[in-house]
């Protein structure tokens, strides 16, 4: 038979991640509203984990007894007793296209699987190795348009009365050879440019 374990703050609550290393349990729980809360618990009951910036979190994983916590832009490690041991912030630091959806730690390098960076490897969390397929970099995709060997792609957004999506991933476009993304971190044109809607070739 099973039972709920009604000493977690919310006992009836969205849990969506759990991990365990060396008899401590993580679990990631997340609120109707707000940010996500990760909990700990030791053996000594639930705890709030301490020295994790509010936010959402994507992943928990237990890889070479370490913990990686991915959010928004940082992937966060701690070692098998909770301590923290670094956190990654990205090929830049605080980087806004930095956006990890899971991390773990393997044979001595830091590989982060990232929404716009691709595969990312780091044996030290300062410098890095990417591993990016040749494509678009993003997956909003308005229309596309085709003429003179190109394809373009228009990644704006509407909603329902047409107003803005507020979309910034540019302008992507396939030469015959290869995909390049022209956007507002790549072309100072582009700066504050949303929701691309038509290409004319």
């Amino acid at each position: 038979n099973w039972s709920r374990d009604n000493s977690l703050p919310v006992p009836g609550g969205e849990f969506l991640q759990i991990e365990s290393l060396n008899n401590r349990i993580y679990l990631n729980y997340r609120p109707t509203s707000g940010n996500d809360v990760i909990y700990e618990n030791s053996g000594s009951g639930w705890m709030v984990k301490s020295g994790i910036p509010s936010g959402k979190y994507s992943s928990i994983r237990v890889n070479s007894n370490k913990v990686t916590i991915t959010s928004a832009n940082a992937a966060l490690v701690f070692d098998e007793n909770g301590n923290s041991v670094t956190s990654i912030n990205g090929p830049t630091g605080n980087n806004q296209n930095f956006n990890p959806l899971d991390a773990i730690f393997h044979q001595g390098a830091y590989w982060i699987a990232d929404n716009k960076l691709g595969v990312l490897k780091s044996a030290d969390g300062n410098t890095y190795d990417s591993y990016t397929p040749n494509g678009p970099q993003t997956n909003s995709i308005f229309k596309l348009f085709a003429g003179s060997g190109y394809v373009y792609i228009a990644t704006g957004a509407v909603n329902q009365i047409y107003n803005n999506g507020y979309q910034q991933d540019g302008i992507p476009f396939y030469n015959g050879t290869e995909w390049k993304t022209p956007d507002e971190n790549s072309d100072d044109s582009l700066k504050a440019s949303q929701d691309f809607l038509g290409v004319t070739i």
